[in-house]
């Protein structure tokens, strides 16, 4: 495995975020046309505002969908590119790469 310093993992970090900003400047149409696609309801837009790491319980109850529904938006915000799936105990839990705000849809 190969060290690297501090200094370097910094600069890598740095490299990441300016390369982040580019891609969403050069796509951001198509993402915010994505997103109002799959987005279809305030329901949903409000499960995904809420989908930040918590759990589908909480996300269901602050959306007002139960949490079988939340894992299913899920699994299809996740398949559209809208988010990772990050493993938890007991199971799989969507975490939003990018926000309702970041692409001018306004938060439900």
């Amino acid at each position: 495995m190969v060290e690297m310093s501090e200094d370097s993992i910094q600069r890598v970090i740095e490299l990441l975020e300016k390369i982040d900003g580019v891609l969403r400047a050069a796509f951001m149409p198509q993402i915010r046309e994505r997103m109002e696609s799959v987005l279809d309801s305030e329901e949903k837009r409000r499960a995904f505002y809420y989908s930040d790491d918590r759990s589908s319980q909480e996300v269901g109850s602050l959306s007002g969908a139960s949490h079988t529904v939340v894992t299913e938006w899920w699994k299809e915000w996740h398949r559209n590119g809208l988010g990772h799936m990050k493993n938890v105990q007991g199971g799989k839990r969507f975490v939003r790469d990018i926000s309702l705000e970041d692409v001018g849809i306004p938060l439900p």
